[in-house]
């Protein structure tokens, strides 16, 4: 029950965070605000430019979370970030297929590389016999280095990078709960076949965690790459704010008229 008051505290001061300027000025459509936040926390001035600035951007003439032209858009993505919790594209993806050929092997070869217990003689006085532990400790080492080389160590990026800055935290926060709960499960599974240490049991945790690293490499192709790309570019946003900006300009040209713009 303690463990759910740090939670708690961290939900409530999230809460109380500002926006981004980004989506301030994006969503909200508010640049002075988004000017101001920036210069607290840069400490350094900005000032903007109204009358060189575009027509303003209408923020909710954009699509839903739940909307259709969302799940066409990124439906896809977000499945891929929640599956895998995943990393940039080429690092996840050798990642997620290494730990996979690397546990694979030591769960096929489980006995064989870590020893067994019968095979130790009545006066010996090692727990376990006959096995190759150098070998076992290397390909259990390579095992962690091409998890934390792969989806660990970019685990926080993609998701914050690939989504619309309105739907971003929403997307990075399912993205992380979903890994949390494959966490949570996983440890259940494993401890299932393991409780008792019998070797069997061992062998068919780490085989059936081969392929929930397998699926994930399937899963990654889902997700494109974010190198070299900006936010909107990603997130398709510098194709939305320029549709927006021509038709709220169109709709200023409209109320406006000719006569007032050959004044």
């Amino acid at each position: 029950m303690f463990g759910a008051v740090p939670a708690a505290l961290t939900y409530y001061w999230g809460m109380k965070m500002p926006e981004t300027a980004r989506y301030t000025a994006l969503v909200e459509g508010n640049h002075k605000k988004a000017a101001n936040d920036m210069a607290k926390v840069l400490e350094k001035d900005f000032t903007i430019d109204e009358t060189s600035s575009k027509a303003p951007i209408n923020p909710n003439s954009s699509y839903g979370f739940f909307s259709k032209e969302y799940l066409y858009k990124h439906g896809t993505q977000l499945l891929g970030t929640a599956s895998t919790w995943i990393g940039r594209f080429i690092i996840q993806l050798g990642g997620f297929l290494l730990m996979s050929i690397f546990m694979a092997i030591l769960g096929f070869k489980y006995g064989d590389l870590r020893g067994e217990k019968n095979a130790c003689g009545p006066d010996s006085k090692k727990d376990l016999c006959g096995g190759h532990p150098i070998m076992f400790t290397v390909l259990y080492g390579l095992t962690f280095f091409f998890a934390n080389f792969g989806p660990n160590s970019s685990t926080f990026i993609v998701p914050a990078e690939l989504f619309p800055a309105r739907f971003r935290s929403t997307c990075h926060g399912i993205s992380a709960a979903s890994g949390k709960a494959g966490a949570i499960i996983g440890a259940f599974v494993v401890q299932y076949y393991t409780q008792d240490g019998d070797s069997n049991g061992i062998k068919k945790a780490i085989i059936e965690l081969s392929v929930v690293n397998l699926i994930g490499f399937f899963f990654t192709f889902l997700v494109p790459e974010t190198k070299g790309k900006s936010l909107e570019e990603l997130s398709g946003e510098d194709h939305d704010i320029g549709r927006n900006a021509e038709a709220n300009d169109r709709n200023y040209r409209t109320d406006v008229g000719p006569e007032s713009e050959m004044v």
